[in-house]
């Protein structure tokens, strides 16, 4: 299942954008990516309300202006589900873009494309062998004061291309970010979290990092369940001491880490790693829209 809508009406031709497009030609759009989970013959739209409020406050601060109020695209989002009669698990992006032939610096002529396609979760199985190397990438991450993180756009994924393909050729899997400072930033994509003697270690905010929605799903949950959370900034001196350590976001959900650099992990065998997935699998069928 791959459907798309634009401004609200169903496309067949994905030839929608001019060669001249300013979004298409310097990146400049927002989006989300949201997970749909099939709970009881229903969809669970994840966080949804966190998603859009994010996706707002992106739109807010790179100035796009879509006609679309959250109201809208939530209803819009439920029509989609009935109408298609869609019961299996998806993944929902939103993406805004100026549309039309303007320049780089325009505001107006926004558009909003939602596209739903199917997907597995991993919650499924969620100790199978899957474990991720992580190499910290010669490219540092982007910063507040020249390309925001905190705004979700599409050209700061640039700056993770880079990093992926540096760090692939290397033969590790993902990248791990340092700042300019030389402190533990994020992967490319997902955030990441360390278990050091039963503590949960993340980068802070200011670390350079998105605002990931599943970084604080999972801070809450551990809060919920009595499990010390440590927020920072940590230099690399620090990936002597962990046990164990996984990525987390929205595509890759939660995904144990096997390697970083030169530093091996059993991440599947620990306990407290086992009991934040399992709260965390259980925190989504128990969610409420």
């Amino acid at each position: 299942m791959n459907i798309i809508y634009l401004n609200g009406e169903e496309i067949f031709n994905r030839k929608i954008i001019s060669v001249y497009n300013s979004s298409f030609l310097y990146g400049i759009n927002c989006f989300e990516g949201i997970r749909g989970y099939l709970s009881e013959d229903r969809i669970i739209f994840l966080d949804l309300e966190s998603h859009l409020n994010r996706f707002y406050l992106s739109l807010q601060r790179i100035k796009i202006d879509i006609k679309f109020s959250k109201n809208w695209i939530k209803s819009h989002l439920e029509e989609i589900i009935e109408k298609k009669n869609i019961k299996e698990n998806i993944y929902i992006r939103i993406t805004a873009f100026i549309d039309g032939e303007n320049s780089w610096t325009s505001t107006n002529m926004g558009s909003i494309i939602i596209s739903l396609r199917s997907i597995e979760t991993s919650l499924k199985n969620p100790f199978e062998n899957r474990f991720k190397s992580i190499g910290i990438s010669n490219f540092k991450r982007i910063s507040e004061n020249s390309t925001p993180p905190s705004i979700k756009a599409g050209a700061n994924y640039i700056n993770s291309r880079y990093a992926f393909l540096e760090v692939r050729n290397r033969g590790f899997d993902y990248p791990l970010f340092l700042t300019n400072d030389g402190f533990l930033s994020e992967s490319g994509g997902s955030c990441i979290f360390f278990i050091i003697d039963n503590e949960l270690f993340t980068p802070s905010l200011d670390m350079d990092i998105l605002n990931s929605i599943t970084r604080k799903r999972i801070i809450k949950i551990c809060l919920k369940n009595k499990i010390n959370v440590v927020e920072g900034g940590f230099e690399t001196s620090i990936l002597e001491k962990v046990d164990a350590a996984f990525l987390a976001g929205t595509m890759i959900e939660i995904c144990p880490i096997g390697q970083i650099e030169n530093f091996k992990l059993n991440t599947n065998q620990n306990l407290l790693y086992k009991k934040i997935l399992n709260n965390f699998s259980q925190s989504i069928f128990e969610h409420k829209n």
